[in-house]
């Protein structure tokens, strides 16, 4: 089942709040008409069909712009984790942490995207089947991926337009990145083949007197499934935990530590307490252990009851907890 809500795909309104301000800079800097710029920003929102400023918004790269991205395809040049705002990719921005978490990664992210002077755009490399599909990208989502640099765009926002760009090159709307599943992503960047461990199982139910086979989700891996999970994990191999069918029946708080130091990892000194996952979401699975399970939330940032939230996307729950709201773990190849 698809992973993104469009209407939980991070915080919303302090993001467009902050965004449409971004917008705002970048349209004067290029003098392009910056006065109805600042009189449309003052009332644009995402649901608004008369309004020229949407999250579909794309913005043309600038010329620093395309020089720090430049840097970052290259080698000379990092980029920090991924932000998802008002565009519902989680399982997209989730899978691309997945890659950025290892150097192996980075370097795959790196192969794959080129600058081509004669066209003043970047070229993406995805992968149809055996077949390579090249993408050209000369702009990003503003209300897109954004990153703690504060709205200017990185080799993320790159991939990120390059593969809505991708889905309408096989016929969909490139709108259609909102909303999928992890693997697909994955197998256009790698080429090869993925696989998904689920908790979902089968039984026997009963009609009358006959018995039947029945699917049902049992909310548990077994041991021969936490094995495959642990060993991509350790393998520094991309996996994404997906909620769509988690358990949620008696709400979705649970006990967690955040990382609050900023440093992107848990260790001493970060917050534990009760926090919330999120139904219908991706995340990056980062590590496990005998107890634990760390993921990244593609929000760079973890919601708790109520409306707020804390530190940076990084936290830690229990095994008991993962296999209950995780339902499925997509794992790929890069």
């Amino acid at each position: 089942s698809a992973l993104g809500n469009p209407l939980a795909a991070g915080p919303a309104a302090a993001g467009l709040a902050s965004l449409a301000a971004t917008y705002q800079a970048l349209r004067a800097e290029v003098h392009h008409a910056a006065t109805q710029a600042a009189t449309t920003l003052g009332t644009a929102t995402v649901d608004t069909d008369d309004s020229d400023i949407n999250k579909w918004t794309t913005f043309e790269l600038r010329d620093s712009d395309i020089e720090r991205i430049r840097q970052q395809a290259d080698g000379t040049a990092e980029w920090d984790s991924v932000e998802q705002e008002n565009i519902g990719d989680c399982y997209l921005l989730a899978t691309l942490q997945a890659y950025s978490d290892t150097e192996e990664g980075r370097q795959a992210l790196r192969d794959q995207v080129r600058w081509e002077e004669s066209q003043q755009a970047f070229v993406v490399t995805f992968h149809d089947g055996d077949q390579e599909v090249e993408i050209t990208v000369d702009d990003f989502y503003l209300f897109g991926n954004q990153g703690t640099d504060k709205g200017f765009p990185s080799i993320i926002n790159i991939y990120e337009r390059a593969y809505a760009l991708y889905l309408e090159q096989q016929g969909r709307d490139p709108e259609d990145v909102e909303g999928g599943d992890p693997t697909d992503p994955m197998e256009a960047l790698s080429g090869e083949g993925t696989q998904t461990v689920s908790t979902d199982g089968w039984g026997w139910g009963r009609w009358g007197f006959l018995p039947y086979p029945r699917h049902y989700n049992q909310h548990e891996y077994t041991e021969e499934e936490w094995d495959t999970i642990e060993e991509a994990v350790e393998e520094g191999r991309v996996v994404v935990g997906g909620t769509a069918r988690g358990d949620f029946s008696d709400g979705s708080t649970v006990q967690a530590t955040v990382d609050t130091n900023g440093n992107g990892r848990i260790d001493t000194g970060d917050q534990e307490g009760d926090f919330q996952v999120w139904d219908s979401h991706a995340y990056t699975v980062v590590d496990i252990n005998d107890e634990y399970v760390t993921l990244y939330n593609p929000w760079d940032t973890n919601p708790v009851p109520g409306n707020g939230r804390v530190g940076s996307g990084t936290i830690r729950i229990t095994r008991e907890d993962y296999e209950k709201y995780f339902n499925k773990t997509y794992i790929g190849d890069m």
